[in-house]
């Protein structure tokens, strides 16, 4: 489907620092309601800047804004909730539990009434100019979209996010993270518009009739790390797709000193069991690379490559020694 079959305009022009490389722009033809949902607790500062950075960013006018407020104490919160409490389409909901933040996003998102959500994390600034028109724009694309992620920088300008792979060992990375976003030898994969297996919910949109089908996040198995990864493995499972959109940017204030995706071992290890049993591959990613730190290497060069491999081939090896054994005793009894 063309650009003009699918009735969004699209601003097609070579990137400024990446050669060989087009940076494409589009416009929504449509108008649906949006709700920009965004979860805090205390930390006035950081929602100021990201209210403020979003609002002034986009002129689209079919928005409300939603703030989840967990469990705040703060009086510096609850003056600002209250100041922007008269602005049109401005709501706030009360989620007065212990911090889960699959479960508050399920109870606003199960209840809206808008097409389409943009969850953003608070700690998320300086958005690009019309940051949501390009995003709807791409969910215009194609119904099967179920959500479209910008691409995030730290402060310094390293990314952060430019989609999120999943490797042949089911490793899960965010693809490119630290690499320069602007160098003149970048990797074009940060500046292309293109489908990936999985999107960041730190900024995310979402198309909410996508979310209900497959019932939210995982609110048990994945209550903070990973749930946006394994709604977009579910999602995939469906045929739906995710893209990656560069030609939208923002700041995440993630502590860049932090590795990302490293978390609880036991929720690593359910989500490469999930991964493993529901069959899921990533079909973006070439069977001949390998996921290191967010960077791209050769899958036959690359020592722990090698080594992760041995190691899961003595693992089966073994299973199948036991279920063998096992298979053997029953026969004989």
């Amino acid at each position: 489907m063309t650009f003009n079959e699918a009735g969004v305009a699209a601003n097609v022009r070579p990137h400024a620092s990446c050669p060989g490389v087009h940076q494409i722009e589009l416009t929504p033809n449509r108008n649906p309601k949006v709700a920009v949902v965004i979860a805090t607790r205390n930390k006035a500062r950081l929602l100021h800047q990201c209210l403020t950075s979003l609002r002034s960013a986009t002129a689209y006018q079919n928005l409300e804004i939603i703030v989840i407020n967990n469990q705040s104490t703060e009086p510096e919160l609850f003056d600002l909730l209250d100041e922007n409490a008269g602005r049109p389409g401005f709501s706030r909901v009360d989620y007065d539990h212990p911090f889960n933040h699959s479960a508050m996003h399920n109870e606003v998102l199960f209840a809206t009434d808008a097409d389409f959500v943009a969850l953003v994390n608070n700690d998320v600034r300086d958005f690009s100019p019309s940051w949501l028109e390009q995003l709807l724009g791409v969910m215009e694309l194609d119904d099967r979209i179920a959500c479209v992620s910008p691409l995030l920088l730290y402060p310094d300008g390293r990314v952060q996010h430019a989609g999120i792979a999943i490797d042949h060992e089911t490793t899960v990375e965010h693809i490119h993270r630290n690499a320069p976003s602007d160098a003149p030898d970048c990797n074009a994969g940060v500046h292309c518009l293109q489908d990936v297996a999985a999107c960041s919910g730190a900024c995310l949109l979402v198309r909410v009739s996508a979310f209900v089908e497959v019932g939210g996040f995982d609110a048990d198995r994945f209550p903070v790390d990973f749930n946006d990864v394994d709604l977009c493995i579910r999602w995939g499972l469906l045929g739906y797709r995710c893209v990656y959109q560069p030609a939208v940017r923002a700041v995440h204030l993630e502590c860049a000193s932090r590795d990302v995706l490293s978390s609880n071992a036991a929720i690593v290890e359910t989500l490469r069991q999930q991964i493993e049993l529901s069959g899921f591959r990533d079909p973006y990613f070439s069977p001949h690379l390998v996921l290191a730190n967010g960077q791209l290497q050769e899958r036959w060069t690359c020592r722990e490559a090698r080594q992760r491999q041995l190691a899961r081939l003595v693992e089966r090896l073994e299973s199948l020694s036991n279920h063998t054994v096992q298979l053997a005793v029953k026969h004989a009894a």
